[in-house]
């Protein structure tokens, strides 16, 4: 029975239940809950600068595991103010992955399901907006944005005006690396309920005392990553995360060139040297088979970028300059 017992107990505010609207938010982004197909949704964004007219131009991001979008908030709007305002910016958390409250108590979601629900967000967004629409999917986001994208481009025969990014993708498991493997065994504990059960224990703690430890565990993040991350700390975000991870690691054994090669025209692959989760044989593998997609190797990143505030605007800026047709080439800097 082990730690099984934790799941069923009945629910209990903690003090990571406190809504995000008590943390402190980059000025002109929003925070919202909205409903897609019944289930309902975490949404961060910053909207259009205009408000006389609809903007020609929309962002959607789908974040990666954990896929709470507090993480990515000022990400958002670096991309918003390196479009000039003109455009409006949508992020979109997974469901379960919400960070400071639940909204699907003692709920699990598989990969299936949480790349049905971005598939039924992307329709809502584009089928009544006329101008285009960039996707950008972050890790395993990546991967359910490409899903979603050649849904949604396979459904309209094509008529989507999508651009697609994907930023340092997870799209298949690397049967080479130390690390996945690991990672692969800590998401098997939560079977067994530990790695759940010893959250929702630490969940009890005041918030402060979270923050602190958070910061002892890992003290290169941001102040904003630091509250996404304590706003986690609960059993139920955290099976979602570990349940997710098992799917990921299950489901993506093979490499998917095929689903690759659908949406390749309208592709733009952003990598980074040594990162665990788009190794370089995959990166060689999608050269040599797909020419077609725009592949641009970004030095001096981590797959991780949005803990941090300042590698969050330099790749905002960078990612703006690629989808608006200018070269990038080389290694590129980040902001002093």
């Amino acid at each position: 029975m082990g730690w099984r017992w934790l799941w069923n107990v009945p629910k209990l505010r903690t003090f990571t239940d406190i809504p995000p609207a008590f943390y402190e938010l980059p000025n002109g982004v929003w925070h919202k809950i909205e409903e897609f197909e019944g289930n309902r949704t975490e949404l961060y964004g910053v909207d259009a600068l205009s408000l006389r007219e609809r903007p020609d131009l929309q962002v959607v991001f789908l974040p990666g595991n954990p896929g709470a979008c507090r993480y990515y908030t000022h990400f958002l709007k670096f991309l918003h103010s390196a479009l000039g305002g003109r455009a409006s910016v949508v992020g979109v958390s997974y469901l379960g992955h919400e960070s400071g409250f639940g909204l699907h108590a003692q709920r699990t979601f598989s990969l299936r399901e949480q790349i049905k629900h971005k598939q039924a967000v992307l329709k809502s967004y584009c089928e009544n907006f006329d101008g285009k629409t960039v996707v950008i999917g972050h890790s395993i986001g990546a991967y359910m944005a490409l899903k979603s994208v050649d849904h949604l481009q396979t459904s309209t025969g094509g008529k989507s005006d999508i651009e697609y990014v994907a930023l340092f993708p997870f799209l298949a498991c690397d049967p080479f690396s130390s690390r996945q493997k690991g990672l692969k065994a800590l998401a098997a504990l939560d079977a067994l309920g530990v790695v759940n059960g010893t959250s929702w224990v630490l969940s009890f703690l005041p918030r402060p005392i979270l923050e602190l430890l958070t910061r002892l565990v890992d003290g290169t993040l941001d102040p904003h990553a630091v509250a996404a991350t304590t706003g986690l700390i609960s059993r139920d975000h955290v099976k979602n995360a570990c349940h997710l991870a098992r799917c990921e690691f299950r489901e993506l054994e093979h490499f998917d060139l095929d689903l690759v090669r659908d949406v390749a025209e309208n592709m733009i692959l952003l990598h980074t040297p040594g990162d665990t989760w788009f190794p370089d044989w995959q990166q060689k593998e999608i050269e040599k088979s797909i020419s077609k997609i725009r592949m641009h190797n970004l030095e001096g990143f981590v797959h991780g970028f949005p803990v941090s505030v300042s590698m969050s605007e330099s790749l905002a800026n960078i990612i703006v300059k690629i989808i608006s047709g200018s070269k990038v080439q080389g290694k590129i800097p980040l902001n002093d």
